[in-house]
């Protein structure tokens, strides 16, 4: 048996039906309005503009000298002066370093004694064959006392010879405790201090050449592009001034991380950097004359692909495109758009194909740019050349 009030009658639905119709119907009610239109999408505009547009390689070089010396002390002692610093110039024969003179200057002293002693018993040896040859000529001593004197005399000659090389031996080795530059050029390093004791042989001083280059490693993948004779900006990463300049070599190399590709730059007078010194370099590649360019912003990353949004009647029309070079902001667009059409720039990444804009303003493109072709607007470029080459 079903509880009361379980189901409604028929009178009490048609009740509830009137109810629900008449307030339906009451005045002043609203009738429902149809969705409104899309809003305007808010965008700034710009032409692709055509110019020369440089691909270029950038890498971190480092400033060499064209040949380094050891110099290295060649008599033992103990140092006592190097009135050199590292960096500084010098010319040959300056001092590097001097060592403790004592020991060596007694040793020529003894033998500059021993070279007096011989000459002077070789003197009288010739006085005394002089005599000798005089009471001879008499008849008054043998020939053999004659012959004896003159050998005494030879072997005194002899030993005066050798007493007068061991002076000039000692006279070198007391020259070379004042070690010199043997050229003119840089003093790279300074490899012993005051108070070191060195031998024949030690390093005393590191020596660089007065022409220097900078060696700039680049990727195997570059092997193919890289010639001697393209244009190379470089600039010291501290910050100054720059130098333009062009390749002198390329040549392959093996480093630890691989085959790569090493290329030289001579460095002019002019430019003052060390050897040692790190230095920027950007490469110029190639050209891409007349290239179509559209600021970086104005290109769309799609499920399509990539796209660029034109700008026409209000409307923005989804254009694909390919790419080519990204540089100092700018695109290249190989295909897909014309120089002079106009493309969205700021707002351009909130549109779809077929929205409403509102322009807001824009600028030409060409203006990213300076017309310049190569190495425009790099961090490398607004740096004052030192040096240029043609």
């Amino acid at each position: 048996m079903s509880r009361p009030g379980a189901y409604l009658s028929l009178p009490h639905i048609a009740l509830l039906w009137g109810l629900a119709t008449g307030l339906a119907a009451l005045p002043g009610q609203v009738p429902a309005t149809p969705a409104r239109e899309a809003r305007a999408v808010p965008v700034t505009v710009t032409r692709a503009a055509t110019r020369d547009l440089p691909e270029t390689a950038r890498t971190l070089g480092r400033v060499r000298a064209l040949r380094l010396a050891t110099v290295a002390a060649e008599v033992p002692g103990r140092v006592v002066e190097i009135p050199v610093r590292v960096g500084q110039p010098v010319r040959r024969g300056d001092l590097l370093a001097r060592l403790d003179e004592a020991d060596l200057r007694l040793e020529a002293e003894s033998d500059r004694a021993a070279v007096a002693r011989v000459t002077a018993l070789r003197d009288a040896q010739r006085r005394k064959l002089r005599r000798l040859e005089r009471l001879r000529r008499h008849d008054q001593i043998p020939e053999e006392a004659l012959d004896e004197a003159r050998a005494a005399l030879a072997a005194l000659e002899a030993e005066l010879a050798g007493a007068r090389a061991r002076l000039r031996l000692a006279e070198r080795r007391l020259a070379k405790a004042r070690i010199l530059a043997p050229d003119d050029g840089v003093v790279d390093a300074r490899l012993v201090a005051p108070g070191d004791w060195v031998g024949p042989g030690t390093p005393v001083a590191r020596l660089a050449a007065a022409g220097r280059e900078v060696v700039l490693p680049f990727p195997e993948r570059l092997a193919g592009r890289l010639r001697p004779g393209l244009a190379v900006r470089l600039a010291s990463p501290a910050g100054g001034n720059t130098a333009l300049l062009r390749l002198d070599a390329v040549r392959p190399t093996l480093g630890a991380g691989g085959h790569a590709v090493e290329a030289v730059v001579r460095l002019p007078a002019t430019v003052p950097w060390p050897p040692g010194a790190s230095v920027d370099a950007e490469v110029t590649l190639a050209v891409h004359r007349g290239a179509v360019t559209v600021p970086e912003t104005s290109v769309v990353l799609r499920p399509a692909g990539t796209v660029v949004y034109m700008i026409e009647g209000g409307r923005a029309h989804e254009r694909r495109v390919h790419t080519g070079l990204r540089r100092d902001g700018l695109v290249e667009i190989v295909s897909g758009l014309a120089a002079g059409e106009t493309v969205a720039v700021d707002g351009a990444a909130f549109l779809s194909d077929g929205a409403p804009v509102e322009v807001r303003g824009g600028e030409d493109a060409g203006q990213h740019l300076p017309a310049t072709p190569a190495h425009p607007a790099s961090p490398l470029a607004r740096r004052r050349p030192l040096a240029r080459t043609p």
